[in-house]
């Protein structure tokens, strides 16, 4: 498997460095390039609400306290879990440069970030097979940066894309209502839904099937505003044995066998990350495509409505002074000799007039056409629309725009290069690689 999963990451890097990178720089588009894995070892994140059980799970996958616990959050920094047959420690910046931190640009979050880094080595057999990364407990935070110190959003992404299982958990006191939580599922997790477990974790402190009913809504109400899906992913309601247990007996109290399903579950989809890992490599190389697509045709589209409007105010510009000239020929010999002179200077006027004027206009219609990127989408894709619900589209759109937005406003239209031979052969690339080149990846690694 590990050869194989070598070969097939060789083969998915040389698509991002030959046909990805060339057309995402030259369109000023976001590509991140997944850095390989020591020995092809998955990656496990968790995710989730403070005191939400993600490090009591952690100490249940490894049957022994190597994670804090507590209601109180615990930690505010990422803590990556791998294995060493010597056990050890490392913190801050040392922590991201050790050979066991595979992933790439940690040190882009500030010293704030290093100094909350943890890398704990364990002589663990789970350990030798994956890594786990415990995430900091998320808060009501109106801003982010501001309560941590940097940008926790930016490394949830970060860990989330090179991630090959994402473990989301939730617990019933804050069913997915804090401000991070919210974020998110918005921001840091857009694009990765198809690697995330949703967990309603602690079950077992419900006294009755009533409050688990009641908190299960509230949790799924919640997560249908944030998850832009027409359908509501699977949430796994789960518990730690012997972690609460403050179910009560009687009538009324849950039982816990459906729970004990729903955990063992994870834990085999946690087990069977290898094979998600040759999975999330070539689904992370086709979204990555498919972003990169989407971008350069919506630049593309801006682009040929600007050169479009540029085009019919030069026309305009060069028929006024079309006429002028014509005029002018026209009463070269008329008795009196100032009307040609007049006429002239009048076209030259209008034209130096018109010339500033279309300068003006096509400045505004280039800043309408950023501003309103969202109708070149919806141009781009309204056939797709009209074939039937296409939340694919809308969930890649939500990933694409920000960043599209933010370059246009910084480097202008202008800066867009136009279709081309030379980028239309690129582009030709892109397509084959979309439509045929990943299909056969995928075909090959089964």
């Amino acid at each position: 498997m590990e050869n194989g999963l070598d070969a097939l990451q060789s083969r998915t890097e040389q698509y991002y460095r030959d046909i990805l990178t060339p057309l995402a720089q030259r369109y000023h588009s976001e590509i991140n390039m997944p850095r390989q894995v020591n020995a092809g070892k998955p990656t496990i994140l968790f995710l989730g609400n403070h005191s939400s059980g993600k490090s009591t799970f952690i100490n249940y996958l490894l049957d022994e306290p190597v994670q804090k616990t507590g209601i109180a959050p615990t930690d505010d920094g990422f803590t990556i879990l791998s294995y060493s047959e010597e056990p050890g420690e490392s913190s801050g910046a040392a922590a991201a440069l050790r050979p066991e931190v595979t992933f790439s640009g940690l040190d882009r979050f500030g010293p704030a970030f290093l100094s909350r880094l943890k890398l704990r080595l364990l002589n663990h057999e789970l350990l030798q097979r994956m890594t786990l990364v415990d995430s900091p407990g998320m808060i009501d935070a109106a801003t982010t940066a501001q309560e941590r110190g940097y940008d926790f959003m930016s490394a949830v992404r970060t860990f989330g894309e090179s991630a090959d299982l994402v473990l989301f958990f939730l617990d019933p006191e804050k069913p997915g209502t804090t401000g991070e939580t919210i974020s998110a599922f918005t921001q840091g997790l857009s694009g990765l839904e198809n690697k995330t477990l949703i967990l309603m974790n602690k079950a077992d402190i419900f006294s009755s099937i009533r409050d688990f009913a009641r908190d299960y809504g509230a949790l799924c109400w919640n997560l249908s505003r944030v998850i832009q899906t027409k359908d509501m992913p699977e949430v796994y309601t789960t518990y730690v044995p012997g972690a609460d247990q403050a179910t009560s007996g009687g009538d009324g109290a849950l039982q816990l066998s459906g729970f004990d399903e729903a955990r063992e579950e994870v834990v085999h989809q946690i087990n069977s990350a290898m094979n998600r890992r040759v999975d999330n490599v070539i689904s992370t190389l086709k979204e990555q495509a498919e972003r990169l697509d989407m971008h350069v045709r919506v630049c593309w589209d801006v682009k040929r409505s600007v050169l479009m409007a540029r085009s019919v105010c030069a026309m305009i510009t060069f028929t006024i002074f079309g006429v002028t000239a014509l005029l002018g020929w026209f009463f070269r010999n008329s008795e009196n000799f100032r009307l040609p002179l007049i006429i002239i200077c009048v076209g030259l006027l209008l034209t130096i007039l018109w010339w500033a004027i279309s300068r003006f206009i096509v400045q505004r219609i280039s800043k309408n056409q950023v501003d309103g990127i969202e109708g070149a989408y919806r141009r781009i894709y309204e056939r797709d629309f009209t074939l039937g619900q296409r939340d694919d589209l809308r969930s890649r759109w939500a990933a694409v725009r920000g960043p599209l937005e933010k370059s246009l406003a910084v480097i202008g239209v202008d800066s867009i290069p136009a279709r081309s031979p030379a980028w239309n052969r690129r582009y030709r690339k892109l397509q084959k690689l979309i439509d045929k080149d990943i299909a056969a990846l995928r075909k090959k690694a089964k």
